[in-house]
């Protein structure tokens, strides 16, 4: 006779797997990327206090781990790391259901400000780590000067006009372009792709508690004015000369664009999730925009639509639900 397992059980027993699987993709060489979206699948699955104890339970055999490999400051920064990776992400796929309301802001505000919070991290992490990473780093950028020269017919052409392409030119181009926003993006993007990763999974799940869908997130109206005021903040410091203006007035607009970047993603979602749409023009539609995304330069126009789209939509209200008789006035 086979044994019933109580439904209590089962789910102790699927957060323990989403915990081991986050440490095992983490620390391993398979798919280290999607780390994140065990977490994510825990809280789609299960509850919000399910993806917080899968993530407490990371943590400490994360910590263990890295103890029982000896004590360094190395280990050390990147236990810290691991927790605050871990823990952002778990505020944005889990909001705890008290405390202040700051804590429970729409789901992509909680995504990009965890990711915000992600890249900042990294900052104590390349000073103090020791040469490993910036090792690591280096041998990086050897593979992008190497596939760059591979890519030109003239090995003349791989020579840039200012003199000869080099690993530290490439290094000190990444580190320009990761603090004027481009690590924030990247964590964005990082925790997005765990965040759809643990959605598409959640599917086969019948229960999808805390899953907030993005089609209807709306950025805060008065979002406008701080993009705004980030834009002369970069002009200002580009003009006069002044990091310490421009480099926050890059991260401040990256964060303001990313967030009308959902938002204009989220008005492309509720027209497709019309019911007069049919289910197979929403599957072809789903595919050609992955299509378009993972396209060179089509992916960066695509992007770019649709953030003006999405502030374009501060005046235009693109999402009104259709109404039957007259159309009464919006209200502002």
């Amino acid at each position: 006779m086979a044994v019933q397992v109580p439904p209590s059980g089962r789910v102790l027993f699927g957060i323990a797997l989403c915990s081991a699987a986050c440490v095992w993709f983490a620390r391993g060489s398979f798919a280290p990327a999607f780390f994140l979206a065990p977490l994510g699948i825990a809280a789609f699955c299960f509850s919000s206090a399910g993806a917080w104890v899968a993530a407490a339970a990371a943590l400490g055999a994360n910590g263990v781990i890295t103890l029982g490999g000896g004590l360094s400051l190395s280990g050390a920064l990147n236990s810290l790391y691991f927790a605050l990776v871990t823990l952002s992400f778990s505020w944005a796929a889990a909001p705890p259901g008290r405390g202040p309301a700051f804590l429970r802001v729409s789901a992509a505000v909680r995504m990009v400000t965890g990711a915000a919070l992600t890249a900042a991290g990294l900052i104590p992490l390349l000073v103090f780590a020791g040469s490993g990473i910036h090792a690591m780093m280096r041998s990086q950028a050897e593979m992008v000067i190497s596939a760059y020269q591979s890519m030109m017919a003239d090995p003349l052409d791989a020579v840039p006009p200012g003199g000869e392409l080099s690993a530290d030119l490439v290094l000190n181009l990444m580190g320009s372009v990761a603090l004027r926003g481009g690590a924030l993006a990247s964590a964005a993007f990082f925790f997005f792709v765990n965040r759809q990763a643990a959605v598409i999974v959640s599917w086969f799940s019948r229960r999808s508690a805390g899953r907030e869908h993005l089609s209807l997130f709306h950025a805060p109206l008065r979002l406008i004015w701080v993009f705004s005021l980030s834009l002369l903040v970069i002009l200002a410091g580009t003009v006069f000369k002044r990091p310490y203006l421009e480099i926050p007035g890059w991260n401040l607009a990256v964060f303001c664009a990313i967030l009308y970047l959902i938002q204009g993603g989220g008005i492309v979602l509720y027209f497709l999730s019309r019911p007069e749409i049919p289910i197979l023009f929403r599957a072809l539609a789903n595919v050609l925009m992955v299509i378009v995304f993972l396209s060179p330069i089509v992916n960066g126009i695509a992007l770019g639509g649709l953030t003006l789209l999405g502030i374009a939509e501060n005046w235009v209200p693109f999402r009104v639900p259709r109404q039957k008789g007259p159309a009464s006035t919006p209200e502002g």
